[in-house]
């Protein structure tokens, strides 16, 4: 672009020179055309290094900006992966939960059930304990009787005898 204007104002000198003739102040004019010239150039190309600036800035700000929407997809994804997950292990857990109560009933349970075992054992041990004694009381009762007997035969053969 500054190549273009370089070459327009060229011409345009070529012109001027031409037609005025080659005084003082003409050289003059164009001297001051030619500073006003180098400074609109340089002003120029300051204003094309900005504008490359400014396109660089916001395709980094689009590319980021591209990057951040498929960030966002992504943690959108994981986060219904994850709400599946949490669902199927609310699941697990509701259903551990569930079994440890009826693993915690059953050996309440269980507990009651060898209480009463042992407490009908200990009836029945006194039960047979009781009917234990009371056979013990009538063997001996009757030993002694059997002994009454034998004596009795005995004093009855003796008195046979004699």
């Amino acid at each position: 672009m500054a190549i273009v204007a370089t070459k327009q104002f060229e011409k345009k000198k070529t012109r001027n020179s031409k037609s005025e003739g080659n005084d003082g102040s003409t050289k003059v004019d164009l001297e001051n055309a030619r500073v006003q010239y180098a400074t609109a150039v340089t002003k120029l190309d300051a204003a094309e290094q900005e504008l490359k600036k400014i396109c660089k800035e916001y395709n980094a700000s689009v590319e980021a900006k591209n990057l951040a929407i498929e960030q966002a997809a992504e943690a959108e994804n994981s986060s219904k992966a994850n709400m599946g997950r949490y669902s199927e292990l609310s699941k697990e857990i509701a259903t551990l939960q569930e079994l440890v109560q009826q693993a915690k009933l059953a050996s309440t349970q269980a507990r009651e059930e060898e209480a009463k075992i042992y407490v009908d054992f200990d009836m029945f041990k006194k039960n047979l304990e009781t009917r234990l004694t009371g056979t013990m009381s009538k063997i001996e009762a009757l030993q002694k009787e059997i002994e009454k007997v034998r004596a009795s035969d005995l004093n009855y053969g003796r008195t046979i005898t004699l």
